[in-house]
């Protein structure tokens, strides 16, 4: 609180936020899953079969698209004081729920070591092995992607 400067002000609680807790202005799971259904019930798929509007309204609708699911889909902070499912997994099992942080060195060393493995797999595999390779990285790093971006 205090340095050799002087003072450095109050203490800050850390905000909980989550995707999946309905808020005063955010809907509840189920809102956010009926609302990016019906969005991609907009789609043009009139344009599909070589309407020569079809690239406009499609731009129009990704520009639309685009803004409402970054809204529906923002963070909303969390007001209760109950825990967190990971918090809960954290208090229970301290050895398994550890968060390990890399810093930036080790986290380029291992991406540069993750892409020369992936290149020199590519190379070694025939074509039906690449593509079922192509297909685990992209499920494994979507399932990647969804864990570290909700509260799960």
């Amino acid at each position: 609180m205090h340095g050799p400067e002087g003072y450095a002000g109050q203490p800050v609680p850390t905000l909980r936020t989550s995707r999946w807790r309905s808020g005063p202005t955010t809907f509840g799971p189920l809102g956010r899953i009926l609302s990016t259904a019906a969005l991609a019930a907009l789609f043009p798929w009139w344009g599909l079969g070589g309407n020569p509007f079809f690239l406009w309204s499609l731009m129009g609708w990704l520009g639309m698209a685009g803004i409402v699911l970054r809204s529906v889909w923002k963070r909303e902070r969390i007001v209760d004081p109950s825990p967190t499912r990971v918090e809960i997994l954290r208090a229970r099992h301290p050895l398994l729920a550890k968060e390990i942080r890399l810093s930036g060195a080790a986290l380029t060393v291992l991406l540069v070591v993750a892409v020369a493995g992936g290149v020199a797999a590519w190379l070694s595999f025939d074509t039906g092995a690449r593509f079922l390779s192509v297909v685990v990285v992209l499920v494994g790093g979507v399932g990647i992607l969804l864990a570290r971006s909700s509260d799960l």
